[in-house]
């Protein structure tokens, strides 16, 4: 069974995410974010290739998805809701302020956390 995600970056009032298929959950695809990707040039190489089906320590030896496409958010409420439609149990986001933070989407108390 995979646990899906979401990998997005927060920039100029917008939200450019990925989509990944497997490990999401904090000690998989948080933890490697944690402590792979706190540079944004890393990150946002990451986010030019789309939608990944694992996140590996280096943007370049991540395998991508068939049909990926770009996603694009206006803010954090729509973020949440195309999670909630990809089935996304989890959204990592680097913010404007170069830290990481998370919510468990399908978490009835769910709220932003550091990550």
């Amino acid at each position: 069974m995979s646990t899906h995600s979401l990998i997005c970056e927060e920039s100029d009032g917008k939200i450019n995410a990925i989509y990944c298929h497997f490990d999401g959950y904090r000690d998989g695809v948080g933890s490697t974010l944690k402590e792979h990707y706190q540079n944004r040039n890393k990150l946002e190489r990451l986010l030019s290739n789309g939608d990944i089906s694992s996140l590996e320590e280096t943007p370049e030896i991540c395998r991508g998805l068939e049909d990926s496409e770009e996603h694009c958010f206006e803010s954090r409420s729509d973020l949440l809701i195309a999670a909630n439609d990809h089935y996304a149990e989890f959204v990592y986001l680097f913010t404007e302020k170069d830290e990481w933070i998370w919510i468990e989407v399908f978490n009835d108390d769910r709220h932003w956390q550091k990550l």
